[in-house]
């Protein structure tokens, strides 16, 4: 796995990460963070479409973690979007 600066992945998110990764797509993992939410652990949220890719939040049983996913074909955008949802970004 090709991962910026942080590299853990908390183990409710480890095998969604994997079937991005298998996709063809990079991914570049930010700061995770201590925070309640409503959504189950494991929960992945499109939140901005860029021309490079998709920022997401995903949400863990301790927080949340912010992440890239890095897009280089429409279809990769699309497998995305259909995965995780995300009407609003179409």
């Amino acid at each position: 796995m090709a991962r910026a600066k942080h590299k853990t992945v908390p183990k409710e998110l480890k095998k969604t990460m994997s079937w991005i990764e298998a996709q063809g797509a990079k991914l570049v993992l930010g700061i995770c963070e201590c925070a309640r939410h409503k959504f189950s652990p494991g929960h992945i949220r499109l939140v901005l479409r860029t021309d490079a890719g998709y920022k997401a939040i995903a949400y863990t049983g301790n927080g949340i973690m912010n992440f890239f996913i890095v897009c280089k074909t429409e279809e990769l955008y699309e497998k995305m979007l259909d995965k995780f949802g995300g009407d609003s970004l179409r």
